[in-house]
């Protein structure tokens, strides 16, 4: 009997993250939403590349920044994206990367209770900026060439610069004295963003002046239309670190590259070995044992490859079901 039930409940744990996969792939697909809440409750993915911060669980550098950075890919978005997630070949070019993590993430479960900021359509600097992530970018001294952040908020007729849009260091401020519930901490409407034909390359392109979009449905919708209008990297979506509150990760993945072009196999042999690392811390500190899933960067730019896949397909999960079946 002993003999018996623990390859079963081996099975039995490869179909669950068999099915997780199948669901991830097909929120991947999908973007439709008749529903009043925003696309990223429905459709898509939001998805962390792990940078030291933050993966399954939650380390200083985001517990002092008080937000962890993810990016909403799905597939009629991602298209427009050179990079859909944080990472590229070059990622041990990365300075302050250790490079044993960027090829490895975690997908939040989207109907989980995390609290969504703010939305940015590119790489907005995050961690460089004031309230939680979406505010001013943080202006660094640089006398050889500063940016005229006077003239820039003279152009679009403030007198003076917004509180939200300060590009001095400030402390942090209390929570929900500048987090609005149903909105989250946005400042594109300060600039009379309404829809995506509003295209205005000095608040959308530039890490200085993007703006933060609203994380209701209509904001969220606008935010999209410019996604899959122009061409860029991969985008933010800021949620608020979730120590301390039920863990909302449903999946740890490391990336891979079945043409073999966007990455080599053993880098990612290498990335899938963090990943199964971080999903073991997890499972002895908490009893939840979280799929370890390949995500595909080849899926990006072709249709007919699965964003993300479980070490077991479905085949030769039929093949094992019969084996045990036969006592083999």
């Amino acid at each position: 009997m002993f003999g018996f039930g623990l390859p079963l409940l081996e099975l039995g744990v490869s179909i669950s993250h068999v099915n997780t996969a199948a669901g991830l792939n097909a929120r991947f697909e999908d973007s439709e939403n008749d529903t009043h809440l925003p696309d990223y409750r429905i459709n898509g993915l939001l998805v962390h590349t792990n940078d030291g911060w933050a993966d399954v669980e939650i380390h200083d550098r985001s517990k002092e920044l008080g937000f962890v950075s993810l990016s909403y890919i799905r597939r009629d978005v991602s298209r427009q994206h050179r990079m859909p997630i944080f990472f590229s070949k070059t990622y041990r070019d990365v300075p302050w990367m250790p490079n044993d993590l960027i090829g490895s993430g975690v997908i939040l479960n989207s109907s989980a209770a995390f609290t969504p900021l703010c939305f940015y359509v590119t790489d907005s600097a995050s961690s460089n900026r004031n309230y939680y992530g979406c505010g001013g970018k943080i202006a660094a001294a640089n006398p050889e060439s500063p940016f005229d952040f006077p003239g820039h908020f003279a152009r679009y007729g403030f007198d003076e610069v917004p509180h939200l849009l300060d590009h001095k260091r400030r402390s942090v401020e209390p929570f929900a004295d500048v987090y609005v519930p149903g909105v989250g901490i946005e400042t594109c409407s300060l600039y009379g963003i309404r829809d995506s034909f509003d295209y205005d390359r000095r608040l959308l392109a530039s890490w200085h002046t993007t703006c933060s979009f609203a994380i209701d449905k209509g904001s969220f919708d606008v935010a999209l239309g410019f996604s899959k209008r122009y061409i860029r990297n991969y985008n933010e979506f800021l949620v608020r670190e979730w120590s301390g509150q039920p863990n909302p990760v449903a999946a740890v993945f490391y990336v891979t590259s079945s043409s073999g072009k966007a990455i080599e196999d053993a880098d990612s042999a290498q990335f899938r070995r963090v990943a199964e690392k971080i999903r073991w811390s997890h499972f002895i500190s908490s009893g939840s044992y979280l799929p370890v899933l390949r995500l595909d960067l080849d899926a990006f730019s072709n249709r007919q490859v699965d964003l993300l896949q479980s070490r077991w397909t479905d085949a030769s999960l039929s093949k094992a079901l019969l084996n045990w079946a036969l006592g083999n």
